[in-house]
């Protein structure tokens, strides 16, 4: 039997990514405790919402730049369009699966 001494290899993963430091944390002990390799941080930005809580994505591609991970930016309606968008194409999806056995 041969014993392996070599370190498990890291898993992929995706850090959700407001800019703050709850995810910068997170992304810090992934990466420095050796278990994941961060391969892209995920921002989501409500295209209805304005207002304080905006973040710039200036910013957040800075933020993205100056730890050397990329950034997914990903824009959607509202919550409730998403949702209502899911919740439609899983009822067809059903309905389909339904008629064609």
């Amino acid at each position: 039997m041969k014993v392996s001494l070599s370190k498990p290899k890291k898993g992929k993963v995706v850090v959700s990514w407001t800019g703050g430091k709850d995810d910068c944390f997170a992304c810090y002990k992934a990466i420095s405790e050796g278990n994941f390799d961060v391969a892209y941080l995920l921002n989501f930005r409500e295209m209805k919402r304005s207002g304080s809580h905006e973040i710039n994505h200036e910013l957040l591609s800075a933020q993205s730049q100056a730890i050397g991970i990329p950034i997914l930016q990903i824009d959607f309606v509202s919550y409730e369009e998403e949702f209502n968008l899911v919740n439609t194409t899983h009822s067809l999806l059903m309905d389909l699966c339904s008629k064609t056995g």
